[in-house]
């Protein structure tokens, strides 16, 4: 008898609503779950992770690319990735004119910069037929941002005398060459001209100059 009422008083008690214990299931399949990550409390990530779309913040550490993969680097106008061409020699150029003056000296052209490129002038250099005594000095004029500046190189030594008939230049006159040359680091804007200016230092006889450039062309944007 005692051991049924007994088991009456269970089941009395389960009816009454003790509560049933249980395990928490998780989110349903396909249920999007997000882990917040800040800099007080980040949230530590190891092993392999592949990310669709974009990332924004900052990363941390070793990044790498699945095989056969490619990264593309933006760069405008506005905010350009700052490159250096480190074969320079892909586009050389160069240029050599002459002129004979009658008086102080001579302006020819020698070089206009093709469209869409840039003009790096390296070295010139200048040789000139003169009088003995006589000096010569170079400069080229180049145009950058619209702006025209004349450069100088450094001038000549007067002429050693006291010359000879080999050397041309002034006819029944002995004659004597001298020469400069220097590294420069010039600049000119496509579409415009260098020119030289060639003078002497006083405008007895004649003189012939000989002179010549060399550098190298850069492409430029034709447009933003």
């Amino acid at each position: 008898m005692a051991i049924r009422r007994a088991l009456v008083g269970l089941a009395v008690l389960g009816t009454l609503g003790v509560p049933n214990f249980a395990v928490a299931a998780g989110p349903d399949a396909g249920v999007n779950v997000n882990v917040v990550n800040t800099p007080a409390n980040p949230v530590p990530v190891t092993g392999t992770v592949t990310v669709n779309g974009s990332v924004t913040g900052s990363v941390t550490g070793t990044v790498g690319l699945t095989p056969g993969t490619s990264v593309m680097i933006d760069s405008t106008v506005g905010d350009p990735v700052r490159v250096r061409n480190v074969n320079d020699a892909i586009q050389p150029a160069q240029a050599s004119t002459s002129c004979l003056a009658t008086t102080i000296g001579c302006l020819p052209t020698i070089y206009t910069v093709p469209a869409g490129k840039r003009l790096v002038i390296e070295y010139a250099s200048m040789r000139v037929c003169i009088l003995p005594g006589q000096s010569a000095t170079l400069g080229i004029t180049t145009t950058t941002g619209g702006q025209r500046v004349t450069h100088y190189l450094n001038g000549t030594p007067p002429a050693a005398g006291p010359g000879t008939f080999a050397i041309g230049c002034n006819g029944g006159s002995p004659s004597s060459e001298v020469a400069t040359g220097q590294q420069v680091k010039l600049y000119a804007d496509a579409g415009t001209s260098v020119f030289l200016e060639a003078d002497r230092s006083n405008t007895v006889g004649n003189a012939a100059f000989s002179m010549s450039i060399s550098g190298y062309l850069v492409d430029v944007p034709l447009t933003p």
